[in-house]
């Protein structure tokens, strides 16, 4: 098939030259990336049967190894909280709580499902999308024949923005890299030279900030897919199918400061 869309800018600038003629310089330098990428993942989804409890008779753990129509759910834990969701066709009883949270999972079409019939397996483009902007700036000036002060700077904010695979929410990464740094060097005589630098440097980075709902059911918080009141849908691993990450603010916010100062 073809290859998955790929888009990368680069572009930028920079300027330079006197603010006092022989005495002060300054230059400045601006550095844009842009960038937007589709990564294919293959989504395995239950088949629009097994959402009805129809299955093969290999996955049929209640009556093992056939496909008979179960009566009732008489014979699970708590009969109360099953459902029968094709009465007469349907083999086994789906969890009644399961079933608002199938509403996540794609459907396959026909020609998607596996060979059994249970599952499907659904290509899925992801687009990721990045952006850094870069800026730099220096200033140096000379106080007299023996003096000479010079200060430069940097900040380097970017983000990064990725759907989960099911395409129901967006999440990203954000960091901030700061640098400020001042020199002033002396001379004291041809074979004497002191230098003083003053420096302080940051970097602030946040993984899997909540960005947005893609699918409206990710952000509801009314009680059919919460995993208790006021909070959207918990993340779901379930054997053998592609892993559900969770409504809005599933994932763990991690978010990592570190400041340096330097004096030397």
């Amino acid at each position: 098939g073809p290859l998955p869309p790929f888009h990368r800018n680069q572009f930028g600038g920079s300027v330079g030259g006197p603010i006092v003629k022989n005495k002060t310089f300054f230059f400045a330098n601006v550095e844009l990336f842009r960038q937007t990428r589709t990564t294919t993942f293959n989504d395995i989804v239950p088949s629009p049967n097994a959402r009805n409890g129809i299955v093969s008779a290999t996955l049929n753990n209640i009556n093992p190894g056939t496909t008979t129509p179960v009566t009732n759910c008489s014979t699970y834990g708590n009969p109360s909280k099953f459902t029968i969701p094709v009465p007469g066709v349907s083999d086994i009883c789906v969890a009644t709580a399961l079933i608002p949270y199938l509403a996540f999972y794609p459907v396959p079409t026909t020609s998607q499902l596996f060979s059994n019939g249970d599952l499907g397996k659904i290509p899925k483009g992801i687009n990721t999308v990045g952006s850094e902007n870069y800026y730099t700036a220096r200033i140096d000036h000379t106080i007299s024949s023996k003096d000479s002060l010079n200060g430069s700077f940097f900040i380097d904010p970017a983000t990064f923005s990725q759907p989960d695979v099911f395409l129901t929410v967006l999440n990203g990464n954000t960091s901030r890299q700061t640098m400020v740094t001042a020199d002033e060097t002396h001379i004291f005589s041809p074979s004497l030279i002191n230098s003083l630098r003053i420096g302080y440097s940051r970097q602030h980075m946040v993984q899997n900030n909540f960005l947005g709902c893609l699918n409206a059911l990710a952000c509801d918080t009314s009680g059919s897919v919460s995993s208790e009141p006021g909070r959207p849908a918990p993340s779901l691993n379930v054997t053998g199918l592609s892993t559900f990450a969770g409504g809005a603010h599933g994932l763990t916010v991690n978010t990592q400061v570190w400041n340096s100062y330097q004096l030397y």
